[in-house]
């Protein structure tokens, strides 16, 4: 899968094991660190390890998706497809969906 980011920080924290670890404490980082490699390596939302289990939410019209780091921190991903692909009931198709876009990092996020 393509990880796309919401910002420049959120990439830098990505690109840079300083960055992150200024950032969000070693611990994080490195769980950060392993969590991306895990879902880039991936085909998709359905195929990502066991290990990982995400929660999808559902708000404001838009599908987030949740992934756990280390205690309370979570990523917090939307669809990196500019036409989600979906079921022919409209729901998404997480067996296709191979682009997230990581929009926050943290123990919260204010889905308005």
């Amino acid at each position: 899968m393509q990880i796309f980011f919401e910002n420049p920080e959120l990439r830098e924290a990505l690109e840079f094991k300083a960055t992150a670890d200024r950032t969000y404490g070693e611990p994080v980082a490195a769980k950060l660190r392993a969590r991306c490699a895990d879902i880039v390596s991936s085909d998709s939302v359905a195929g990502l390890p066991g290990f990982i289990k995400p929660e999808i939410e559902y708000k404001n019209d838009v599908d987030y998706l949740i992934i756990t780091l280390i205690g309370t921190i979570k990523l917090f991903f939307v669809i990196g497809h500019g036409n989600p692909p979906k079921h022919e009931d409209g729901q998404v198709n997480w067996h296709r969906v191979t682009r997230l876009k990581l929009i926050h990092i943290g123990d919260d996020y204010d889905f308005e």
